[in-house]
């Protein structure tokens, strides 16, 4: 009972004291509402996003157990691979297996004047194959010249169930039976029709010309039966075996992280409630409270202001994530359905909000609460004077820990060298409460100077929090700086289809001028360049030998195996090599269609060596240490591309070096990586695969209706035969640039916005200063000077601890990661923070009023 009535006396008190300091109770309910909001709101998002096992499923093998995938065979017609497949499946899974075949190639669905690539799926409609998709409007297609569309092909051709569409797949119009959706990716371009031999006829063209077409499997049976059967299946446990977790613990360790740096913040806060509350703990020591109950108000009052945070927060962030929700779907492109609340979540995220403002009030409450009772009444500022040893141990202590871990963080990596940073410096934020609690002697300099100092001096709780809390943001942008700066430097290992801001369209026929320019002028690429892919002819009855250009990638493979290496890793090798493509595109063109092929008119040494029968080069990795580039057939998969197995047989007989020159630094897939005269082409046996293809060249990327528009285009122009693929780049190191932008951007302003707070709170705390000011006869400007100083000290303070920390972080972390130091970061973090503390000076001076007001009631 004893316990209870303490702490309802407590509370009492703390609320009474909350409420005499509304300003600095708001201030603190709504920094620790802030984060509270954020990270509420995110794992509501994330709850209503997360698709079921089953939703998975069904997407995935729709009604089935398995799916099989396997590649067509060309030169032989689909409808006997589809019915020989069914009977070996049927014979290898057992009668109840029951496959069902499902075809999957490219197309061209289009309508008016636009023309869309798609996906294509060709099955019958069973209770096998239904889940698959969701019908959203309209019915399944039927046999024959129905076609079902995607949701988001229906919105970019503006079709609607019942009008007829161009389809590319047999080149014939079909009517609009309904519209799918795909809840998983309801931005997909995909088309239904029902699988039958027309459709399969249709095809046949394709996997003959090396296309892409998959014939999958959809069958039933138990895990233990299909992978007995001797076949590559992915089942249900696959499909789950790929679903990305969300990254839970990470982001509680971000909220924890700013969590921790706001409870800094408010440790300020909290010292002026605290220095409020020093004749109440007077009073009640002299009528025999003990410490202990004296302690306890300091516990209520963090308690109090954590449940008025999470009360505000909690709901906010919730409904934040209700109102976003739409906007959310619209960017991932998915359906997620109703709101989820993840209840367990956010209540482990209150109780650390309200274990986070405990912490905080107790650390600076205690001192006041256990003061001598003539002290706490008579308002004497013992406790910065009396800056003990415990907290210079204390201090040391976090910086030699902090140092141990950068040194753990050069072998580590990046999470023990921030960790260190972290508590280099708390150690300094504990250290210049020393550092602070000195400087109340020996005071020399003008009037505000003096002043200045004497505030931070007797009151080293506020500015040691705040220029702790700054010191946190900017070692952890700094630091982030320079990781995300190195990794955005790094391969991603996308190797894009073409030059990022180009478009290659090929054809078995070349496009007319006319065609050719308003295409150019429509996407906004006025560079064109014809080339076309060279091959080996055909001899002995063989098929023809794909071009392969030796480079760095294939020496590394091939130094692999006669290494006696049975587990060649290409990947490997790319990495060690900086190469990723195992077939460039060896191409033959004219002069004229140079400049756009190589981004830039070829200099005179490069176009004599090209007419006198040298190759052009677009990656130093395809050249070797003599200066030439060597050429040798390479064989054909299974889907008609070329790979880096020499053909069997006449290899050598056929292998030719030739001088190359390099002109350029790119890897593409479908852009040439060698070009030849046609010349030098017809010298060496090579002859012109059936395609030609256009590349364009410019400085914009058009949009995706601008690209249907100019697809539908190139497609009038060549009978409806043709492919065109835009290249928008890798947008990986482009996020990650700006999100370094926006970091450092945030990183300031939340700096500023913690400087005005203890511009704030020092003007709150200096009334009684400023009235004695007044009375005889300061100059009214002396208050913004002491403003602006007291601004400077915890700005200066706080940039010049997080610098030196970020920097000795990011030095441990980099070289962790090999990866060197970049001017990029450096001008990020010093230029920041002197743009933190220029802005500071300017507006704690701007936002105090230059008047000396007389209060009432003299303090």
């Amino acid at each position: 009972m004893n316990v209870l009535r303490r702490w309802r006396l407590a509370l009492r008190i703390a609320g009474r004291e909350l409420r005499r300091s509304r300003g600095v109770t708001i201030l603190v309910v709504a920094l620790v509402a802030l984060p509270l909001i954020g990270v509420c709101a995110y794992f509501t998002v994330t709850a209503t996003s997360e698709f079921s096992p089953e939703e998975r499923i069904a997407r995935a093998l729709g009604g089935a157990d398995g799916r099989i995938t396997s590649v067509p065979v060309p030169d032989v017609p689909l409808t006997e691979q589809v019915s020989a497949g069914e009977a070996r499946l049927t014979t290898a899974l057992g009668p109840g297996s029951d496959p069902e075949p499902l075809l999957e190639t490219r197309a061209v669905v289009g309508a008016g004047n636009r023309d869309v690539s798609v996906a294509l799926h060709a099955f019958a409609e069973t209770a096998t194959t239904s889940p698959l998709f969701g019908l959203v409007e309209g019915r399944a297609p039927e046999p024959e010249r129905e076609i079902g569309l995607s949701v988001a092909v229906a919105g970019r051709l503006g079709v609607a169930p019942g009008e007829t569409v161009r389809l590319s797949a047999g080149g014939r119009d079909a009517v609009v039976s309904g519209l799918y959706a795909d809840r998983i990716d309801t931005a997909s371009a995909f088309v239904i029709v029902p699988l039958t031999p027309s459709v399969l006829a249709a095809v046949d063209p394709v996997v003959s010309a090396g296309g892409d077409v998959s014939l999958v499997w959809l069958v039933r049976g138990e895990p233990g039966a299909l992978a007995a059967a001797g076949e590559t299946v992915l089942d249900r446990a696959g499909v789950l075996s790929r679903i990305e977790e969300t990254p839970v613990l990470e982001v509680l360790g971000v909220f924890l992280a700013v969590l921790a740096e706001i409870a800094v913040v408010t440790c300020a806060a909290f010292a002026v409630v605290a220095r409020r509350q020093r004749r109440t703990h007077g009073l009640l020591a002299v009528v025999g409270a003990e410490p202990r109950q004296r302690v306890s108000i300091a516990y209520a009052t963090g308690v109090l202001c954590g449940c008025l945070a999470v009360a505000v927060g909690v709901p906010a962030g919730v409904l934040a994530a209700w109102a976003l929700l739409p906007v959310f779907e619209d960017r991932a492109d998915q359906d997620w359905g109703a709101l989820t609340i993840p209840y367990g979540l956010l209540l482990i995220i209150a109780l650390f909000a309200v274990l986070a403002t405990t912490i905080s009030s107790v650390l600076v409450g205690r001192p006041a609460a256990v003061a001598r009772p003539l002290d706490a009444l008579h308002g004497r500022d013992v406790v910065a004077a009396r800056a003990g040893t415990a907290r210079r141990f204390t201090a040391l202590g976090l910086v030699v820990a902090g140092v141990a871990l950068l040194g753990l963080g050069f072998t580590a990596g990046p999470g023990p060298a921030v960790l260190g940073g972290a508590l280099i410096v708390l150690g300094c934020g504990f250290g210049l409460t020393v550092v602070l609690a000195a400087l109340v002697r020996g005071h020399r300099g003008p009037l505000w100077f003096r002043l200045v100092l004497r505030d931070a001096s007797m009151a080293t709780a506020r500015p040691s929090a705040l220029a702790t809390a700054i010191a946190g943001i900017v070692m952890f942008t700094t630091t982030a700086a320079f990781l995300l700066t190195g990794l955005a430097r790094q391969s991603t290992g996308y190797v894009p289809s073409t030059v990022e801001g180009t478009a290659v369209f090929s054809a078995d026929q070349p496009l007319d001028r006319e065609t050719a320019a308003v295409a150019a002028a429509k996407l906004g690429m006025p560079g064109t360049g014809v080339f076309r892919e060279v091959i080996y002819p055909a001899e002995r009855g063989g098929l023809p030998g794909f071009v392969q250009a030796d480079s760095t990638l294939r020496r590394c493979l091939d130094q692999s195996l006669r290494g006696g290496s049975q587990n060649v890793s290409v990947d490997e090798c790319a990495k060690q090599t900086g190469f990723s493509l195992t077939a460039p595109v060896v191409a033959a063109a004219a002069p004229s269609a140079l400049p756009a092929l190589i981004g830039r008119p070829p200099d005179a040494t490069e176009s004599a060596a090209f007419d006198t029968g040298a190759a052009l080069v677009l990656n130093p990795a395809l050249r070797d240490d003599t200066g030439k580039v060597t050429l040798r057939p390479g064989a054909v998969d299974g889907v008609g591309g070329a790979t880096s197995l020499p053909e069997p047989g006449r290899t050598e007989e056929r292998r030719h070096t030739l001088p190359a020159v390099v002109v350029g630094n790119q890897q593409t897939q479908l852009a040439p990586m060698v070009l030849l005269s046609e010349a030098s082409a017809e010298r060496y046996g090579l002859k012109p695969r059936g395609d030609v293809s256009m590349l364009f060249r410019g400085s914009s990327i058009p949009t995706p209706g601008l690209e249907d528009e100019v697809r539908s285009l190139l497609l009038r122009g060549t009978a409806g035969a043709g492919e065109l693929t835009v290249e928008r780049g890798d947008p990986k190191p482009r996020t990650i640039m700006a999100v370094n932008q926006i970091a450092a951007g945030v990183a300031v302003a939340l700096s500023l916005a913690i400087v005005i707070t203890g511009v704030a709170l020092a003007a709150g705390e200096s009334r009684g200063d400023f009235a004695v000011l007044a009375a005889v006869g300061a100059d009214p400007r002396l208050r913004r000077r002491i403003a602006a100083g007291q601004a400077g000290l915890v700005a200066i303070s706080g940039a010049v601890i997080g610098i030196a920390a970020g920097y000795a972080a990011a030095a441990s972390s980099l070289h962790a990661e090999r990866s060197g130091w970049t001017l990029t970061p450096v001008l990020f973090s010093v230029g920041g923070s002197l743009l933190l503390v220029a802005v500071a000076l300017i507006a704690a001076r701007q936002l105090t009023s230059a008047r000396l007001p007389v209060p009432r009631v003299m303090e």
